[in-house]
């Protein structure tokens, strides 16, 4: 079980994958309708929607009900440990034989975005602390690095958008939910006049439909927004076929660890430290600021306590060396 978000879901693949090669499991995933994508090429793995009308009490007493006609549960390995999997785990509590759950280091954390005296230490991965419970369950697994639409190609409907590639392709994921962890747009404009000036790189913007409006300023050469445009399955196709991604540190930086392409992320007011890069991935270049304020949050969803969010007053050409190491790697540059 893990219904939400979309990060914290991706990093659940690698480890359903490994669970799912098992030959004595049969592997069901309780995860949101819309993430479904990210499990529909793994073998052996199903995966049942948790909708909007399963959220309220009346809800989730339905689900509990699907659920047990569905099909005959064994073991339940909660991966999100919230009320509302706690109460699932609560009903199925007679007729489970084992039930694992993800211990958070709720203290640890605290400990680390505390204002004074924090801890600076690293804390275990999030995947991680997902085999950790695996493991409680009575099925140990071995984190390995993804590399989901390998070798596909990209459908007619997408190529019309991105056209066929003769270049570098880099993607820009330009926002988080908060703004602690999102990148000031105008420094990120810079990086994307950068890049549409080289002539020899495509540009492509990701976004949710929310983002598409705003995006719509960007009217540079060689750049294009899919925010809006392309399903969620596209997306991580046209991910696939990057050279490279900038994003913060949100749930794009881990769905292109999923299509194994190297991602160059921003990380303001969050840190690696509280265990958010994706195990198994030597892909990731962190760019971030030694600051003492920093950490101050673990998911980066409290104001700045200064009101300046100088973590992000990061001067744009360092990210933009960061990401002509990668794509221009073998251009002896």
């Amino acid at each position: 079980m893990r219904l939400s978000a979309m990060g914290d879901v991706a990093m659940t693949v690698p480890v359903v994958a490994q669970l799912a090669q098992r030959d004595d499991l049969c592997v069901t995933v309780l995860t949101r309708k819309a993430f479904l994508p990210l499990f529909s090429n793994l073998e052996n793995v199903e995966v049942f929607a948790f909708l909007d009308e399963h959220k309220n009490f009346w809800g989730l007493l339905r689900l509990f009900r699907e659920l047990q006609k569905y099909k005959k549960w064994h073991v339940i390995i909660d991966l999100h440990n919230v009320l509302r999997t706690k109460f699932l785990r609560f009903l199925f509590r007679f007729s489970i034989a084992k039930i694992a759950i993800l211990q958070k280091n709720h203290c640890e954390k605290r400990n680390l975005t505390r204002k004074n005296r924090k801890k600076m230490t690293q804390l275990p991965s999030v995947q991680d602390e997902y085999t950790a419970a695996c493991a409680r369950a009575g099925f140990p697994v071995e984190v390995k690095p993804c590399k989901l639409y390998d070798n596909i190609s990209l459908p007619a409907e997408i190529l019309q958008i991105t056209g066929k590639k003769n270049e570098k392709w880099l993607g820009i994921a330009p926002f988080a939910r908060h703004q602690a962890k999102t990148y000031p747009f105008k420094k990120m404009q810079e990086i994307i006049r950068h890049f549409s000036e080289k002539g020899d790189v495509k540009v492509f913007l990701f976004g949710g439909k929310a983002d598409a409006k705003i995006l719509e300023i960007i009217t540079y050469n060689n750049v294009y927004s899919l925010a809006g445009r392309t399903s969620f399955a596209d997306e991580l196709q046209v991910m696939a076929h990057l050279d490279c991604m900038l994003s913060m540190d949100s749930g794009n930086m881990h769905l292109t660890n999923l299509v194994a392409v190297p991602v160059v992320s921003i990380w303001g007011a969050t840190h690696p430290f509280a265990g958010f890069v994706s195990a198994g991935s030597a892909k990731n270049t962190i760019i971030q600021r030694d600051l003492a304020c920093r950490p101050c949050s673990v998911f980066g969803n409290k104001p700045c306590w200064k009101g300046s969010y100088e973590c992000m007053d990061i001067p744009s050409g360092k990210i933009i060396e960061a990401i002509e190491k990668i794509i221009f790697l073998n251009d002896d540059l």
